[in-house]
């Protein structure tokens, strides 16, 4: 899946023209694993701030009878 969207991406960035030797010229800098190391801190934020949205919520009570 990250595979697919990473490669719709680069179709986006590289398709846009004044954009591309910016886009290339990042990638060269960066280290391996890069990507994989941002999505994790991404999915543990994303985790944070779910837990943080269901703390708050107040459920019904429900009713008895």
């Amino acid at each position: 899946m990250m595979r697919a969207m990473g490669w719709e991406t680069a179709n986006i960035h590289l398709g846009t023209r004044p954009a591309v030797k910016a886009v290339l010229d990042d990638l060269k800098e960066r280290k391996p694993n890069w990507l994989k190391g941002s999505a994790e801190k991404m999915v543990a934020a994303t985790l944070n701030d779910w837990e943080l949205w269901r703390s708050r919520i107040i459920l019904p009570i429900p009713r008895l009878g």
